[in-house]
């Protein structure tokens, strides 16, 4: 309901405000490039959805070694691309 969100979210901007969560700039721009690169090379073939790509190529773009997720068809296009995914 509208009060847990508001809480969970008051406590997010507590924990990152506090230094235990790192929020860096994003260049939309280069994460929409590297998006399009995925999708030229797995979308056709793989079927992906346009958050999974765009999520994939941010933790790219971020330098990500390991990307978590429990959805199986995200997890083949992070695979395909080198990162781990651990579940």
């Amino acid at each position: 309901d509208a009060g847990e969100s508001k809480f969970y979210w008051q406590n997010f901007q507590k924990i990152a405000a506090g230094g235990k969560i790192l929020l860096p700039a994003s260049d939309l721009v280069e994460i929409i490039s590297e998006a399009t690169k995925l999708s030229q090379k797995y979308v056709v073939t793989g079927g992906h959805r346009s958050f999974d790509v765009l999520l994939v190529a941010s933790a790219l773009v971020y330098g990500a070694e390991t990307f978590l997720t429990f959805d199986k068809n995200q997890q083949a296009l992070a695979q395909a691309v080198g990162l781990k995914t651990p579940f």
